[in-house]
């Protein structure tokens, strides 16, 4: 994780969310406003999470056939000065960031500029381990979680080398070590294949990780208080992060966010950026008229590639259990449902889609301690929640 998804993390109680959802052959959606009914069920969804937990701020927001139909900021961005939080208050995203970074790398590839089936060693020369199957990754199982590589410390213990670009410490970082499987022959979730991504986006488009994503990326889709570079966030809509047990006895906690980690989790945005990312998605690859990635390079990202095996799978559901490129994957009863999440200590990001049905959900919460059973991940379930209501879920 550096905000990883770590077989730390979850995501959804999906079976019920799945049952309810809409087939492809449903009519045409209704007028994208939602009624007040709907409405006030989103604003007592988060109210039931933040009473049963020590949450202090939580956004949601609602793309429907393209259009925000809920955009809200519930209880405190900073407990400390009052600062209350908003739907422009700036949240740390973590590994939602894959599935951002995954869209590039599938521009990239639309361009010709990378091979998703070609040797990671192609366009990072220098990346070797400790075990000569390396030679065998590929870009594509990078994306997909399947190149047998281990996951990056949340905190990496080794300080920063002012020498190296920070992706290409992490991706040196792997030269003593050893694949836990051949590649291609099972899935384990990797944010240093993510890591490695960012340098293989440097190297094809010979500009910095953070400068490429925020050219051809956020400013296009105009995120523009959205940025992979922690040090640029204003620190007036910066939102804290807390733990702790108790409202009473929050801790705040600083995000682990490492350069090294920048394209596996350090993507900062708030609901009011985040929608216009699901507006693009909804359109196709489009944002005002300008196309970015072509609807078969989403197709190719959402198509389910591997049994996750995931840990806390029966406590997420279907959705955990496939994962395609840079994307969860669920289907059910004719209704798809693709998403991220992001966590760490002090917050809970969620990214949940439905594209035939023209939904996305964004919400996010700065409070999660890793400690708790049941309720860390708020904003997770939150999302389920919102999003199982806008399907005529129960």
């Amino acid at each position: 994780m550096a905000y990883t998804l770590r077989l730390s993390i979850p995501l959804f109680a999906i079976a019920l969310l799945l049952s309810a959802c809409r087939p492809v052959t449903a009519p045409a959606p209704p007028a994208p406003v939602l009624d007040d009914a709907t409405a006030a069920a989103i604003d007592a969804i988060v109210q039931t999470y933040m009473t049963d937990f020590p949450i202090p701020g939580f956004q949601v927001c609602v793309v429907k056939d393209g259009q925000v139909a809920y955009s809200k900021g519930f209880g405190l961005a900073d407990v400390d000065t009052a600062r209350p939080m908003t739907p422009q208050s700036i949240v740390i995203q973590a590994s939602i960031t894959k599935a951002f970074v995954a869209m590039a790398v599938m521009r990239l590839a639309e361009q010709g500029l990378i091979d998703l089936d070609a040797p990671v060693t192609d366009y990072l020369p220098y990346f070797t381990m400790a075990d000569d199957r390396y030679q065998a990754i590929t870009v594509r199982m990078l994306l997909s979680h399947r190149s047998g590589l281990p996951d990056s410390p949340l905190y990496w213990p080794k300080p920063l080398d002012p020498a190296l670009n920070p992706l290409e410490q992490a991706v040196r970082d792997l030269g003593e070590m050893e694949l836990l499987f051949a590649p291609d022959d099972g899935w384990r979730y990797s944010s240093y294949g993510y890591s490695a991504l960012g340098a293989i986006v440097a190297a094809v488009t010979g500009q910095p990780f953070e400068e490429y994503m925020a050219a051809e990326w956020l400013t296009p889709l105009g995120m523009v208080n959205s940025t992979f570079v922690t040090d640029d966030v204003d620190p007036e809509m910066r939102v804290t992060l807390y733990t702790g047990y108790k409202l009473s006895r929050l801790r705040t906690q600083a995000p682990p966010t490492d350069a090294r980690d920048a394209s596996a989790g350090n993507l900062w945005s708030s609901c009011a950026d985040m929608v216009l990312w699901g507006q693009f998605i909804q359109n196709g690859g489009e944002r005002n008229g300008v196309r970015l990635l072509q609807p078969d390079s989403f197709e190719a990202m959402w198509a389910p590639r591997s049994e996750s095996g995931w840990l806390l799978g029966p406590t997420y559901g279907p959705l955990v259990e496939r994962y395609g490129l840079g994307w969860f994957v669920g289907s059910d009863d004719g209704c798809r449902l693709v998403g991220h999440m992001g966590d760490g200590d002090g917050i809970n990001t969620q990214m949940l889609v439905a594209p035939d049905d023209a939904l996305a959900v964004f919400t996010m919460a700065n409070w999660m301690d890793a400690g708790t059973a049941q309720g860390s991940f708020p904003a997770s379930f939150a999302a389920m929640d919102v999003m199982k209501t806008l399907l005529g879920g129960e």
